[in-house]
């Protein structure tokens, strides 16, 4: 679709796969931070990205991981939850917190939760 129709074809469909629709219909201010750089991605670096995150195998690599690790999901991120508790399940050493109502980008719709999950791992 990028290669045929161009970025701008994928804006809206991406912020509704990265972002729960009330938050979509509330439209804030970082939506817009958002589809501007969508915008000013290049073409060809999109469908890189887009292949190597589709070839990527994260379970297969997750136990040589040896420091501690922090999970961090938005509750409304697809299967994204229960890709990551497997995930989670694999490291002894992991913390696993789900943000309730927060999408893909979990970090801007749920700011404070997001900190506050990462301030407590970091101490």
């Amino acid at each position: 679709m990028a290669r045929k129709q161009g970025i701008e074809a994928l804006i809206e469909p991406t912020v509704a796969r990265w972002f729960p629709p009330e938050t979509v219909a509330k439209n804030p201010p970082y939506l817009d931070k958002i589809r501007a750089m969508m915008r000013a991605t290049p073409v060809d670096g999109f469908i890189g990205c887009a292949a190597a995150l589709a070839a990527h195998d994260y379970a297969s690599a997750v136990a040589m991981v040896k420091c501690p690790t922090l999970f961090i999901v938005g509750e409304k991120d697809g299967a994204t939850p229960a890709a990551m508790a497997k995930l989670h399940e694999k490291l002894a050493r992991s913390r696993f917190v789900t943000l309730p109502g927060a999408g893909h980008i979990s970090n801007m719709d749920r700011a404070g939760e997001f900190n506050q999950a990462l301030r407590d791992f970091l101490n």
